[in-house]
């Protein structure tokens, strides 16, 4: 359980996963920022990794330092995607026109 607060938390749950011979594949991690420690030290291992809540678009960009490889896969849609699709909600449904994220102000 490498949870969701410090990353190396991450690592550390790798860690412990290929130290035991009887699991054969990860479901996991619950967060991005435990997933990109965690890649490495399963895939050196040979591990499937598949994140049902994963998110950064890096994690599947084979331009990306994060890349997760050929071993990770997720389920859940990546933020650009979710971004968008609560954008055009707001919008269209909600009909606002303009709204404030945590990053910054945006316009319809």
């Amino acid at each position: 359980d490498a949870g969701c607060g410090e990353a190396v938390t991450g690592q550390t749950a790798a860690t412990q996963i290929v130290g035991d011979p009887s699991v054969v594949a990860v479901i996991g991690t619950s967060c991005s920022r435990t997933a990109v420690p965690a890649m490495p030290v399963l895939a050196e291992a040979g591990y499937t990794m598949i994140s049902p809540s994963n998110t950064a678009p890096s994690l599947t960009d084979p331009e990306s330092a994060d890349y997760g490889g050929q071993f990770y896969a997720r389920t859940a849609y990546n933020d650009k995607v979710q971004g968008a699709a609560v954008a055009k909600f707001a919008c269209e449904e909600l009909q606002v026109t303009t709204a404030a994220t945590a990053a910054r102000w945006v316009g319809c």
